[in-house]
């Protein structure tokens, strides 16, 4: 079973439905790339072994 993992504009459409702030405005806040590290976390492996 293949796992799909967010990526940012995934994050960035649910934050707009749920905080009704347009995406746009969303991409404008600073700090996007620390979201986008927090996403790519539990995707992290070593040696072809998920952590």
């Amino acid at each position: 079973m293949a796992w799909r993992y967010l990526d940012l504009a995934d994050l960035l459409l649910i934050a707009e439905a749920v905080l009704e702030i347009p995406v746009e405005d969303l991409a404008r806040v600073g700090r996007l790339e620390l979201a986008e590290s927090a996403l790519h976390a539990p995707a992290a492996e070593f040696g072809g072994v998920d952590l």
